[in-house]
């Protein structure tokens, strides 16, 4: 399996606990190394907790980026998790990836889950008010019993099957 896989929604939706539940499920049960990326791995102080500064938010976005695109480079595979509330957010690694010839998923998670960054209520609100939905993305519920996983799963395996048919890949 390969491709880009972007999770996106609003702060508190289940977008990092999905990807790193598909990174897990992945390893284990189809032993495949997937790439998770996302700008809050750069958030973080010296003992490694999470600490939002809009200063390094820059560098983290930057970061965050090159990570996905050394994944996309190497294994042909990365999940990528931020808010992406907008296109030009994401855009860049979708074009990337394509240009590689890779498949791209985009998935909107949509959980209603405590907001762990402290994300401001009225940084919320902004947000939602500017979201602009993807064409063709698909819509995750993700709540306490159902993680989404198995959607995102049944949904890259049936875009894989016709990538790899397309592309003559077979292996």
């Amino acid at each position: 399996m390969k491709g880009l896989i972007i999770f996106r929604g609003l702060p508190g939706s289940g977008k990092s606990t999905l990807a790193r539940a598909l990174v897990n499920r992945l390893k284990v049960t189809r032993n495949l190394k997937l790439t998770h990326s996302e700008i809050d791995q750069f958030m973080v102080d010296k003992q490694g907790r999470y600490a939002f500064e809009r200063e390094r938010l820059p560098h983290a976005i930057k970061a965050a980026e090159e990570r996905a695109l050394k994944a996309l480079h190497s294994t042909g595979r990365c999940v990528v998790s931020n808010t992406h509330t907008r296109h030009f957010e994401f855009t860049g690694l979708v074009d990337a990836a394509r240009a590689m010839g890779l498949p791209v998923l985009v998935f909107h998670i949509q959980g209603e889950f405590e907001n762990i960054h402290g994300v401001p209520t009225e940084a919320q609100r902004l947000m939602a008010e500017r979201w602009m939905s993807y064409p063709g993305e698909f819509h995750v519920p993700v709540t306490e019993e159902e993680s989404g996983l198995d959607i995102v799963l049944a949904v890259w395996d049936d875009a894989y099957a016709g990538w790899k048919e397309v592309n003559h890949e077979f292996h």
